[in-house]
């Protein structure tokens, strides 16, 4: 997945890359070499916290506020939650939530240190960016070559009646000789769209990736490379590039809560027709090469 030497000159031609850098959310595949905390939401939500006992190894959020709000698979991995009396706990994964109620339960690092009441108006905010100094954390000088390549979150399917399956992300990609490295890039990972169970409608939106700072970037502006996937009739989606931004398959595609994130897949059909089946759409991924 990783060879693009199709995009990105050799070394004389203006190339020459030896390393590269995938940035991606915390739901991606273990080829990526940065991943967020948490790349999820849209926006933040604010929640409740049971009380716990001294000892405990969990928090239990028992509201929030959306009550259609739908937690996907460990999507709050890796967020801080101040408990009431100031202790701070550092959430490691949570189940599936259908969104239609609280008590989700979610294992912490260590245990509580004591005993803590109630605490409202949590805000469990969404880490959804990296920051990278080309110069500090790249090591890249003016004149220095860097390669892009950028892939937005998938689009989820849309349809039971025709099969639709989900297209994936456009894909940008770029060799950049850069006039200026001192300024702060900010890379924001594109989230994969999805359809939650049991709620006949999209929950999650998907977005862009996009390099914004001393560049300004986004999968927006790339190229579509799965063409038209609203076709049922095909049970295997477009292939995308070295697996990035492919579409959906009709039966055996990515499905909720499981999909190949950090590869802006599309999702397989949503099917309306029976409870608890959903899909979801691959989170996308910003890689640098230089």
């Amino acid at each position: 997945m990783a060879d693009f030497s199709s995009f990105f000159p050799a070394a004389g031609g203006g190339g020459g890359f030896t390393k590269m850098n995938k940035y991606s959310t915390s739901r991606a595949l273990s080829d990526a070499t940065h991943k967020l905390s948490d790349g999820s939401f849209l926006g933040s939500e604010t929640g409740t916290i049971a009380a716990a006992t001294a000892g405990a190894t969990s928090i239990t959020i028992s509201a929030w506020s959306n009550t259609n709000r739908a937690f996907q698979l460990n999507q709050l991995a890796g967020l801080q939650v101040t408990l009431t009396g100031g202790q701070v706990v550092l959430i490691v994964s949570n189940p599936y939530s259908d969104g239609v109620g609280g008590g989700i339960v979610c294992p912490i690092v260590g245990t509580i240190s004591s005993s803590v009441a109630q605490t409202t108006g949590v805000v469990l905010a969404s880490t959804t960016n990296f920051t990278v100094n080309l110069a500090t954390d790249l090591g890249l000088a003016v004149g220095s070559q860097l390669g892009v390549f950028i892939v937005g979150g998938g689009h989820p399917g849309v349809s039971s009646t025709g099969g639709a399956k989900g297209a994936g992300s456009p894909i940008f990609y770029q060799n950049i000789t850069l006039a200026d490295v001192t300024t702060n890039l900010v890379l924001t990972i594109g989230i994969g769209g999805a359809h939650i169970p049991p709620h006949v409608r999209t929950i999650i939106l998907r977005t862009e990736s996009t390099i914004s700072g001393g560049l300004t970037l986004s999968s927006a502006n790339g190229t579509q490379t799965t063409g038209d996937t609203q076709n049922g009739s095909s049970s295997v989606g477009q292939s995308g590039i070295f697996g990035y931004g492919s579409s959906g398959q009709n039966n055996a595609g990515p499905s909720f809560p499981n999909a190949y994130h950090g590869f802006g897949q599309g999702g397989k059909p949503y099917n309306t027709s029976v409870n608890g089946t959903g899909t979801q759409a691959a989170d996308g991924a910003i890689l640098l090469y230089y």
